[in-house]
């Protein structure tokens, strides 16, 4: 009996690598993928259609894994990474079967090996992304709103960007927006009209307790057709790690923010004329988190300042500020920002989506109708071509440049060769910081200077000199500089200096 269950295994798994149930589609620079049939057959026919494009998964899987252990101190990273391993077979066995089984076929017609799929499929779970969505009624629809915000080092997710429609045996048909090696997504819309968005929370919950919510995500997707369904699925499956759904029924024209922490479920519900959703809790759950994320905050608050104001929902997305008003930040504060990887609108009846490394929302946009893709028509036309500042051109030149070495003196010569005479923000911003990590303390101030000369002096120039002025003891240039700091923000509580690294401009990522 065992031989023949072997057989037959291995009968279906030849047909699947040789004749896989799906096709890849492409809208404008777009990779859509639709694969169909039972579980095995849809991680079969994933892994054969997009063989060729996992070439680089396995040293990229490796990477991160090696970062993951770089944390510890490197006598004890043997056993941290048999513990952290440990953790991703632990929520393994948490996955529903059928998942798993798409894991396993996945595995065999990709060549990466299963335990790999699963460390990527569980990073969300380890990590802290930051996030936006809203949903809002306008007349008799609702209009659904979401960026992702998402960085992983050394990786281009705008690259691995894969728009996946998956046509299960079991349950109904669904989309999901994610990433080269993911089964599971983190904005979905399925066939009966709910559309579902993850955000996270940081608290102290464990990664490794608790169930999976990016599996949770796709058990909605495919098996909710209304809001309630959606609700008891929530509840019923317990989540550790601090998280929160916006899930949106369009035939019912309903919505509602799930917010989860430590196996709690609170819900706020669309009752006024939108709801608001970013990385921090809004309902008793916040007690779990008495410190929320600053830059949350100041999202939460330019949403609902923008939809007030009753801004078209494509303007909330695009929307770039920070503090000091300054229209070419990359402070997370901005709904859209350097770590904006996707972007997406879907009012019921259409979805516009972009993807890229950064400032999603920028990107080139493709509209279509997700009834077409139900109904076994994929099609869509580009709605809007990719616009890049010629200083974002600049920017981007540097990092894939200067990403070829550690060397900071080697850093600082691309960035004066890629600038020349052409000095924005960006140029001041890295250039001071490289010379501060160089200790070449006297040459930072100078480029903070004549930064401030040219009228670009902001916040991360500010903090990089008070960072310096306290390196070299000069307390009357240091409370000035401080006082500086005060006025821009224009709030007295972010003035303990203890706390000012907490708010440092995401540029410096690029230059560790």
């Amino acid at each position: 009996m065992k031989r023949i269950l072997f057989v037959s295994f291995l009968f279906f798994a030849l047909f699947g690598l040789l004749f896989p149930a799906g096709e890849l589609y492409k809208i404008g620079k777009y990779r859509i993928l639709r694969v169909s049939g039972s579980p095995y057959e849809i991680g079969l026919s994933y892994g054969k259609i997009m063989k060729k494009y996992f070439e680089k998964e396995k040293k990229e899987i490796s990477e991160l894994h090696s970062l993951a252990m770089k944390r510890y101190f490197f006598l004890f990273r043997p056993i941290a990474s048999k513990v952290f391993n440990g953790k991703i077979k632990k929520k393994a066995k948490m996955v529903p079967p059928e998942y798993l089984k798409e894991l396993k076929g996945l595995s065999l017609s990709s060549n990466i090996e299963l335990k790999d799929l699963m460390f990527l499929n569980f990073l969300y779970d380890f990590s802290h992304p930051t996030c936006s969505s809203f949903i809002v009624r306008k007349g008799k629809r609702l209009i659904f709103g979401r960026n992702l915000d998402y960085t992983l080092p050394n990786i281009d997710l705008g690259e691995k960007t894969l728009i996946i429609l998956f046509e299960p045996e079991k349950g109904y048909k669904y989309i999901g927006f994610t990433f080269l090696g993911l089964n599971t997504f983190l904005t979905g819309i399925n066939e009966k009209g709910i559309g579902i968005e993850l955000n996270e929370i940081p608290t102290k919950g464990k990664g490794d307790k608790g169930f999976p919510p990016l599996y949770l995500m796709k058990m909605i997707m495919q098996y909710a057709s209304n809001m309630k369904e959606a609700e008891d699925l929530i509840v019923k499956h317990k989540i550790h790690i601090g998280v929160s759904f916006t899930v949106v029924s369009e035939r019912e024209k309903r919505g509602a923010v799930f917010e989860i922490a430590y196996n709690k479920v609170k819900k706020r519900e669309l009752k006024n004329d939108f709801l608001v959703s970013t990385n921090h809790f809004l309902t008793e759950l916040k007690d779990e988190l008495p410190f929320p994320y600053r830059s949350s905050v100041k999202r939460y608050v330019r949403i609902k300042e923008l939809i007030g104001k009753r801004m078209p929902a494509e303007f909330v997305l695009k929307d770039q500020i920070d503090i000091s008003n300054n229209k070419i930040s990359v402070l997370s504060d901005s709904v859209n920002n350097d770590y904006t990887v996707h972007s997406i609108l879907f009012d019921g009846n259409r979805v516009i989506f972009s993807a890229g490394s950064n400032y999603a929302p920028d990107r080139e946009k493709i509209l279509f109708l997700p009834k077409d893709f139900f109904n076994g028509k994929i099609r869509g036309k580009v709605y809007s071509k990719e616009r890049i500042s010629y200083q974002e051109q600049k920017f981007n030149l540097f990092l894939l440049s200067s990403g070829k070495t550690d060397s900071l003196k080697e850093k600082l010569k691309f960035l004066e060769d890629i600038y020349f005479s052409e000095k924005f923000m960006d140029y001041y911003i890295v250039k001071a910081e490289l010379l501060r990590r160089m200790k070449k303390y006297d040459k930072a101030l100078e480029t903070i200077k004549e930064a401030d000369n040219r009228e670009m002096l902001n916040d991360t120039l500010l903090q990089i000199k008070i960072e310096i002025l306290k390196k070299k003891r000069k307390k009357k240039e240091l409370a000035a500089a401080l006082e500086s700091l005060k006025k821009l923000r224009g709030s007295k509580g972010w003035f303990d200096f203890k706390k000012i690294k907490e708010g440092w401009d995401p540029y410096r990522k690029y230059i560790w």
